[in-house]
């Protein structure tokens, strides 16, 4: 019951209690605040106590502007802008660490986050990389979001992107860094994919810091690139082949460090007199794509007799789309990488190399002999034209009429080097059209 008002203070009791209470008028937002006690039951007592509480430090120009912003928030007009205002003042005098605004780019599960990163439908990141006309192949998507999806998620549970602190990281290494059944390469990756999309969500403005900055990555251990010797090269390629087309493209990677993608990937409209026009790359989710570079080159063969076994064996092709290396299985692809390795790896075993140690051999392992041998024999600027720079480079070497010398240079080291295996092999090799 109201017992006593000015335009400044209202004094009343509540049916409950005995005592006074005294509300004052907020000027600013034009109404009373928040009724208190006065702890007295005397009007008169109460009455100075409400006068002393407009001038005194209990009810102070800034206690009475605390309690109006109080007031504001309860506003149906506040906006999101003002709400992010607010929470940013507030997190500025650390009395919040993180927030999320309802309906803005923030407000997002990171595991939500992460997955979309590799979504060509929802992500930026993948929309931007198409724009520039530097996508990244569906192979490099699968297995990206594979790592998201395996490593990742788990320990992004239900935090939104914007609570994720370094600490998390630094969490998220020490658990992989305990994993023993992975290497330290395969652990690199995992923390690089998460990196990724960690910077992408700063440079987006998604997050407000770089929670990656300063955090080191895993430094893997590098093993010793094993490759085959001369001899072993010798004699494998000196035996039977129960599979022709796998000898010729193992043959062809052993002479010219070409990749096995670009290998099966290759036409009968790509082999030139003494060279291969290297234009495209096969990968089993991409289909026929790019070269790694993303450009084409030339790719220089002194064996002649190699590139007509390459045109016989496009010719046996039935599916009609002029594949040298193609598939017995689908009409529409050419033979998979799978099948060189494997291939490669039954031979082995079959001249007497250990299964144990067949196991270690990879098909790039060509790639490595092959820049292994011909270093030092040919200059490196030629070793770098023939294993990947492009069509535009050798162009620009037929401007400073230095090809024949080049192309003189590299058939030479190339007769030296692999000649003595490439040229007996090749003349074993028959093939009936």
């Amino acid at each position: 019951m109201k017992l006593l008002e000015t335009k400044h203070y209202q004094i009343y009791s509540k049916t409950n209690s005995k005592k006074l209470y005294i509300k004052i008028f907020n000027s600013n937002t034009k109404t009373w605040l928040p009724g208190k006690s006065s702890k007295t039951e005397n009007i008169f007592d109460a009455e100075k106590i409400a006068i002393s509480w407009l001038y005194e430090k209990k009810h102070s120009n800034s206690s009475i502007l605390k309690k109006t912003f109080l007031k504001l928030l309860n506003s149906e007009n506040i906006k999101s802008s003002d709400a992010n205002y607010i929470c940013k003042l507030l997190k500025q005098k650390g009395l919040v660490s993180n927030y999320v605004i309802t309906k803005s780019k923030q407000d997002i599960k990171a595991s939500e986050y992460f997955l979309n990163f590799f979504d060509p439908e929802k992500s930026d990141f993948l929309k931007e990389k198409e724009r520039i006309s530097k996508p990244l192949c569906k192979s490099t998507i699968h297995n990206n979001l594979g790592i998201v999806k395996k490593y990742w998620i788990p320990e992004l549970k239900e935090k939104y992107i914007n609570e994720l602190k370094k600490n998390d990281l630094r969490n998220f290494i020490e658990k992989l860094q305990n994993l023993k059944n992975i290497s330290n390469i395969t652990k690199k990756t995992i923390v690089s994919v998460g990196f990724k999309i960690l910077r992408w969500a700063y440079k987006t403005e998604i997050i407000e810091t770089d929670i990656t900055s300063g955090i080191k990555n895993f430094s893997p251990i590098t093993k010793e690139r094993r490759i085959l010797t001369p001899e072993i090269i010798k004699k494998l390629f000196e035996s039977e082949w129960n599979n022709t087309a796998a000898k010729i493209a193992n043959l062809l990677a052993f002479c010219t460090g070409m990749r096995a993608g670009e290998i099966i990937g290759l036409k009968l409209e790509d082999i030139g007199e003494n060279c291969i026009y290297l234009q495209h790359s096969w990968s089993n989710y991409d289909g026929l794509k790019s070269t790694k570079s993303g450009k084409p080159r030339i790719v220089y063969i002194y064996q002649t007799e190699l590139l007509n076994l390459m045109k016989k064996l496009a010719k046996t092709n039935p599916n009609k789309n002029n594949y040298i290396f193609w598939s017995s299985v689908n009409s529409q692809k050419p033979m998979r990488t799978e099948s060189l390795l494997r291939a490669l790896k039954k031979q082995l075993v079959k001249i007497g190399l250990p299964k144990e140690l067949a196991k270690t051999i990879t098909f790039h392992a060509w790639r490595h002999f092959h820049d292994t041998y011909l270093n030092g024999k040919i200059s490196s600027r030629i070793l770098q034209n023939q294993s990947g720079h492009s069509i535009e480079m050798i162009e620009k070497l037929y401007a400073n009429h230095e090809k024949p010398t080049d192309q003189q240079e590299l058939f030479s080291a190339q007769e030296k080097i692999f000649g003595p295996i490439l040229e007996p092999s090749v003349k074993q090799i028959k093939i009936e059209i």
